[in-house]
């Protein structure tokens, strides 16, 4: 038996934007668990994110791994009702859009335990996205959506979710910017190495999706 929340994370930007939300439940003497999915299963991916904000070690890891959408989405189905069934969670937190979210999502609903959804809302309008489809399902199945910004909580609200269901609670990724600012600023020699004036702006851009090039 563990404990009375469970929160379910996959990803890089998963475990990321969890943080601050694990850190402040921590804070407030709430305790919850951390599920490691295991859609990124590279260290550096994943591992080092969880040592750099000193979350606890995960009371479990699904190892799910690569694979196609449908198989991650399985899988993670699968394993998370091994695990659910082992802690018997009062609620499951999960952020974000991933196939790790919508496996965890399903699971809960088949279970009868609440889905907690953190960053809801979001939406491209654009289907042919994976991450689009992910993150309108599990909207719609959470028993609690905490958006990001009032654009999202109009979002949610379109599409006829209740607003007992809807929360404006800010990017979790603000917080994260906020609690590692000071150590990249300690430790950081990157703008060092590159020869970066550090007195001017700059800015870097990074890109991940094959339609942004």
């Amino acid at each position: 038996m563990g404990r009375s929340l469970l929160f379910f994370v996959g990803t890089r930007p998963e475990i990321i934007k969890a943080a601050p939300v694990i850190q402040s439940l921590e804070r407030r003497g709430i305790p919850v668990d951390l599920v490691h999915v295991g859609q990124h299963y590279d260290r550096e991916l994943s591992r080092v994110f969880l040592d750099e904000f000193r979350l606890p070690e995960p009371a479990a890891e699904l190892g799910v791994g690569s694979g196609s959408h449908a198989y991650q989405t399985a899988e993670t189905m699968m394993r998370a009702e091994e695990v659910l069934g082992e802690f018997l969670p009062e609620a499951v937190l999960a952020v974000g859009d991933t196939n790790a979210v919508l496996g965890t999502a399903l699971a809960c609903t088949k279970l009868g335990i609440p889905f907690l959804h953190v960053e809801a809302g979001l939406r491209s309008f654009d289907l042919t996205m994976p991450e689009e489809i992910n993150r309108r399902v599990a909207d719609h199945l959470a028993a609690l959506n905490f958006a990001p910004t009032a654009r999202a909580v109009e979002n949610l609200l379109n599409e006829g979710i209740p607003p007992s269901k809807v929360r404006l609670t800010g990017n979790t990724v603000v917080d994260a910017v906020h609690t590692m600012l000071p150590v990249a600023r300690e430790r950081s020699k990157i703008l060092r190495r590159l020869r970066v004036d550090s007195s001017k702006l700059t800015l870097l851009v990074t890109v991940h999706r094959r339609e942004n090039l």
